[in-house]
This record gives C-alpha cells, structure tokens and sequence, in this order.
C-alpha cells in the first residue's frame, strides 16, 4: 500500500480533504486542496473508496496559505488552516 500516486484534487470534502478521481475511484487526500496536482500514497484502500496522504504539492492552489500553527500538519484538530481564510469562508 505505498504506492505514490498524482492526482488532480477537484473539490474539497466535508471533512477538508481533497477528492480527486484516479482510475475511475474517489481518494480522499490529506492536505489537498482543490485545484491542486499532489503526489500522495494510499493510507487505506476500501471498496467505495480509498484515503490518502500528500506527499508534495506539485502545482499549488491559489487558494493556498500557510498554516498559522507549527504544529498543523501533526495535529489534525484545524483542517483548512492551509486554506485562505476567505476560501474558508466560501467553503463553509
């Protein structure tokens, strides 16, 4: 289950993860946003769906800051602190 992979992230999750589309199956990625090229490896692959992990960012969202916190990308509690505060807005 390392596989790396890039993708075209294409929306955002709920959750704040990316969704993109590789072979025709929805991944949902940590620390993606959308309009983002990643490359991310599979965390858990599911019948419906699979999760996944960024790696790099390959081409970045316009959208995209950097997080306010140091301890951002361990923490997990603020999932779009990477995300410009007004696209935060937007998305909520």
């Amino acid at each position: 289950m390392n596989d790396t992979v890039i993708a075209n992230v294409h929306a955002l999750s709920h959750e704040g993860r990316g969704i993109a589309s590789v072979e025709g199956k929805t991944v949902f990625i940590e620390n993606a946003l959308a309009g983002e090229t990643v490359l991310f490896n599979y965390q858990k692959k599911r019948k419906r769906f699979d999760e996944g992990k960024t790696l790099s960012i390959l081409k970045p969202s316009s959208d995209r800051v950097v997080a306010r916190c140091m301890h951002f990308e361990q923490c997990g509690g603020c999932a779009l602190q990477h995300l410009d505060p007004h696209a935060q807005v937007l998305f909520k």
